[in-house]
């Protein structure tokens, strides 16, 4: 056997050896509200957004297979978004309030465990990479917020015969890690507090809606 042969006979095969194995999905995520932070009255800050609606792109291979389930590694990169922000500070003592922007962006790999049934349900764990910028009153801080997140997902996978086959689904998602709003009063303006703050205001949580396509 000529062993040379042997990577362009791989590169021929790679077609036929990964025929359903991918999944691409498209997805539509809403992020739930930034919270307030649980301090006595004179310190209490809000930070809020609007229109917490950003797009995202998933792709997904199947790499190990088990009856009825599979694994996958995914990447997942959630669009550039600029939603309009606001931070409230309640007390007597509490600066006035400010309002801007912030952008957000994200890269996530991860991996999704599967079952398929005659619905289609999982979980996956993804390393997120948040990028965050922001322009709120005078201070625009910047900052990668790198945190896990656990997924929750139910869809549908219509059979049509071929090998290519339209998905739809649902996706919750959840930070297994969260920044609570820090006290401007008692913290300063300062460069560390408004990262702080600004990663309180990236969202702990998402729904998300999902189609795709697996093959």
């Amino acid at each position: 056997m000529n062993f040379k042969m042997l990577p362009l006979l791989a590169l021929i095969n790679l077609p036929a050896a990964a025929q359903d194995r991918w999944q691409i999905n498209l997805g539509w995520d809403h992020l739930a509200e930034a919270k307030e932070t649980d301090s006595d009255a004179a310190t209490m800050v809000l930070a809020k957004r609007s229109d917490g609606r950003l797009a995202s792109l998933q792709v997904g291979y199947r790499f190990a297979d088990f009856p009825a389930s599979d694994l996958s590694v995914t990447a997942e990169h959630q669009f550039r978004k600029t939603f309009s922000s606001a931070i409230q500070a309640r007390g007597p003592l509490s600066p006035p309030d400010q309002s801007g922007q912030i952008s957000k962006q994200t890269f996530s790999p991860g991996i999704q465990w599967n079952f398929h049934r005659t619905f289609d349900y999982g979980f996956g764990l993804q390393a997120r990479f948040e990028r965050l910028e922001a322009t709120v009153g005078a201070w625009n801080p910047s900052t990668t917020y790198f945190r896990p997140w656990l997924n929750l997902y139910l869809g549908y996978t219509f059979q049509t015969g071929s090998r290519v086959r339209p998905t739809i689904g649902l996706r919750s998602s959840g930070a297994l890690l969260t920044t609570e709003a820090p006290s401007l009063v008692r913290a300063g303006d300062d460069a560390p507090t408004r990262k702080r703050l600004l990663r309180a205001m990236a969202g702990d949580g998402e729904a998300s809606l999902q189609v795709g396509l697996r093959f």
